[in-house]
């Protein structure tokens, strides 16, 4: 791993650039889901279509980090309240994505334990997040950061597909 310096990690801010922000999104989704996802999907992909989730995070009770590489962003996590009505009480992690360009130089783990920190700070003891089931790299990277599958699984419908996503959580009884 080849950490990249000047990396700040803060809040997203009405003066962002949105549409810049979205783009993240379809450039990870685009390389992180090769193989898993419908390639026409992938290859169509447009940032579009996280515009309006991204102006809409405060009415979602969202909030969202951005990992800003001198002064432009290259990252960003969303968290919030568990959105699962069986986890009340619980902070979620809800989406990470890099440029994948960045990734692999620890600006992930910076942004998640920014992310985690918050929640913590928002009296979230026990968290958790959804992994597509098969994306490795992700799997990977949230068992290093402490995260451990759980066992419950979501079925998602993408592109005329049924995939699979699988819940980790970092309960306050797991050891960080």
């Amino acid at each position: 791993m080849t950490p990249i310096s000047k990396i700040e990690v803060r809040p997203l801010r009405k003066t962002d650039d949105v549409a810049a922000v979205s783009e993240i999104y379809a450039a990870s989704w685009r390389a992180a889901y090769r193989g898993l996802v419908v390639d026409t999907y992938l290859t169509t992909l447009t940032g579009a279509r996280w515009l309006p989730k991204l102006q809409d995070l405060a009415q979602s009770g969202q909030q969202a980090l951005l990992a800003c590489h001198v002064g432009q962003p290259v990252g960003i996590c969303t968290f919030c309240a568990a959105r699962d009505e069986g986890r009340a009480g619980w902070g979620e992690v809800v989406s990470l994505y890099l440029l994948p360009g960045y990734w692999g130089k620890g600006i992930g783990a910076k942004l998640l334990g920014a992310a985690v920190a918050e929640l913590r700070r928002q009296g979230y003891a026990n968290l958790y997040l959804w992994v597509l089931q098969g994306n490795t790299r992700a799997e990977q990277f949230y068992r290093c950061n402490g995260f451990v599958p759980c066992g419950d699984t979501l079925p998602l419908q993408l592109a005329g597909s049924t995939l699979t996503e699988c819940r980790y959580q970092l309960a306050a009884s797991d050891k960080q």
